[in-house]
């Protein structure tokens, strides 16, 4: 008999949940094993992989970092919101000490900085508009013009952004492009009549949207705006309809919109450029008479076709043999 209750009492020995004490945790295995681990950081600001003697071999542009522009572009995509800021930073201090190098990389640097008007980065976003302040007005306008399409792409998106601060941003963003490029904000706005392309009209919804005027209310536009960001809005968006209701009607015209510039490397002089330029500027009313639907042509203009007149509605043959019965007509002596 006692035998059978040791038995049932080591069985339920087995079974028992051992009692802990109060304020002790539970005892780790003996074979456990540690994989905790701690780490630190080490912030050096001014390392770099350049030595001053290769950068006076190289010859290549630093900034004091000894960063070049091929890094601070990568920098400019580093994932990190500082790094992007402190490229920026770089950006104008290398440009700023060698101006000679933005207009040949021109393209480059508007695409790449392009892409951080959307940022999540408040503070890189104000440092992006500083920068642009500043390193448009070391560019001519005429230089400008074909390189805008990024900015005015990547500011046009950013106004529908679902962040009410980079919605607030892109409006300075367009602010300085109107400061700068005026015509080629407003292009396709289409207030004066004809619409050509551009982003005019996708820029005036947007900030249409941002004031949640009529059906072109936007993602968040019920958000209260601060005062600033009102009189930002306010002061851009009659900035825009200034400059699009005093826009040359010709502006807006397919065949004055179509860029020349990229032609200047093929003429050898000024001179011969600009002469090709008046050739296909709009001809006077005087150089194409209309007769019912007949337009006289003289011998090159049949071959390519008169400027801003629609050849599917001409009849080469027709208007030839029109004009020959004309002459004939003219030529018969009266009785």
């Amino acid at each position: 008999m006692p035998k059978s209750s040791k038995k049932r009492k080591e069985k339920a020995a087995d079974f028992a949940k051992a009692k802990l004490k109060l304020g002790k945790g539970k005892k780790a295995p003996s074979n456990e094993i540690d994989t905790s681990f701690k780490a630190r950081s080490v912030a050096l600001p001014n390392q770099t992989i350049r030595t001053e003697e290769q950068v006076a071999e190289q010859g290549i542009p630093t900034t004091r970092r000894r960063l070049t522009y091929d890094d601070l572009l990568i920098h400019l995509r580093h994932y990190s919101p500082g790094t992007r800021k402190d490229a920026l930073q770089g950006l104008r201090e290398l440009l700023g000490n060698h101006q000679e190098l933005i207009i040949p990389n021109l393209g480059s640097l508007l695409d790449a900085i392009s892409k951080l008007i959307a940022d999540d980065d408040h503070s890189v976003r104000k440092s992006l508009i500083s920068f642009l302040e500043w390193v448009l007005d070391q560019i001519p306008t005429a230089t400008l013009i074909p390189h805008a399409p990024p900015l005015l792409l990547f500011a046009a998106a950013a106004l529908a952004h679902i962040s009410a601060p980079v919605r607030a941003d892109s409006v300075r963003m367009i602010s300085v492009l109107l400061a700068r490029v005026p015509h080629a904000v407003v292009s396709g706005t289409g207030l004066r009549g004809a619409k050509a392309e551009g982003p005019g009209a996708r820029i005036l919804d947007g900030l249409l949207a941002a004031l949640g005027v009529g059906d072109s209310r936007g993602v968040g536009s019920d958000q209260s705006l601060s005062n600033s960001t009102k009189s930002t809005l306010l002061a851009t968006l009659s900035m825009f309809l200034q400059h699009a209701l005093t826009i040359s009607p010709t502006f807006d015209r397919p065949d004055s919109s179509i860029p020349t510039w990229f032609f200047a490397s093929s003429f050898p002089s000024n001179t011969a450029f600009d002469s090709f330029i008046a050739l296909l500027s709009v001809r006077k009313a005087n150089g194409m008479q209309r007769k019912g639907r007949y337009v006289e042509l003289n011998k090159g203009e049949l071959m390519a076709g008169p400027m801003d007149f629609d050849l599917d509605i001409l009849d080469p043959d027709e208007t030839l043999e029109s004009n020959a019965s004309n002459k004939s007509e003219s030529e018969v002596p009266l009785l």
